[in-house]
């Protein structure tokens, strides 16, 4: 993350909590301490590791939930403690209110959004879930092949609010790995994360970052079997005329 990177919106709309309940979105939640915003994501597929490139496609699912008193309602006078939007209804009821604007930090172009659905309780806090299809950078490493480890990254952060606005805080127990996650060539590890602070041109103050990432080793069977041992079979061929008698 030496570079500031292409910044890409994981969702391209900011929460409201109804017209009788209106905001100004750059208002925060607090301002007398940092709103955190917990992240959680859910891994569904790795494809296409991209060796020349340094880049990996990945499909996730991304859960950003926040507390904002502002948006709380009266549970007897809604008949419920919560109320859910749904693709097209979270566009169009959710306009004005303050968000906090997450973003994934190490894209290779556009990321493909996919269905959001966006909960809002009656306590004022708001959960958002999106799927997201992506092509991401990473620092892979290739001099020890066919015995390498890899080191897959989820960059998040804020696009709009620094670290005294926002602070990032991971989420372990909606994180971790699909049912039919699994990579053909590869050993997958833990889902492992860490927070830190970057500073952008687009801020005069650092802001909270949280990186999620995935350890992967390659199964060096294959390389072994196949391709080694067929070039030594090949090789030692030559030598049987040495062996040969006259």
């Amino acid at each position: 993350m030496g570079t500031t990177p292409v910044l890409v919106f994981l969702f391209s709309f900011v929460l409201m909590a109804g017209a009788s309940n209106a905001q100004d979105g750059t208002t925060m939640p607090s301002t007398t301490e940092p709103t955190p915003v917990t992240v959680g994501i859910n891994l569904i597929d790795v494809t296409n590791i991209d060796e020349v490139r340094s880049t990996f496609e990945i499909e996730f699912d991304v859960v950003v939930r926040w507390q904002d008193s502002r948006q709380a309602f009266s549970v007897e006078e809604n008949g419920t403690d919560r109320i859910v939007y749904v693709g097209a209804q979270a566009d169009k009821f959710h306009q004005d209110a303050w968000s906090a604007q997450i973003v994934v930090a190490n894209p290779v172009g556009q990321p493909s959004v996919g269905n959001k659905k966006l909960t809002r309780f009656a306590d004022g806090r708001i959960q958002l879930l999106v799927r997201l299809n992506a092509t991401l950078r990473a620092d892979l490493d290739y001099r020890r092949f066919p015995f390498d480890k890899q080191t897959l990254p989820i960059e998040l952060e804020s696009f709009a609010w620094n670290r005294d606005q926002v602070t990032l805080v991971a989420d372990p127990e909606r994180s971790g790995f699909d049912g039919r996650f699994g990579l053909v060539e590869w050993s997958v590890g833990e889902l492992e994360h860490r927070t830190g602070e970057i500073k952008r041109l687009r801020n005069d103050k650092p802001i909270s970052t949280l990186v999620y990432e995935v350890e992967i080793e390659r199964h060096s069977d294959y390389f072994l079997m196949k391709i080694f041992m067929t070039v030594l079979i090949i090789v030692s061929l030559s030598w049987v005329v040495f062996w040969m008698s006259d």
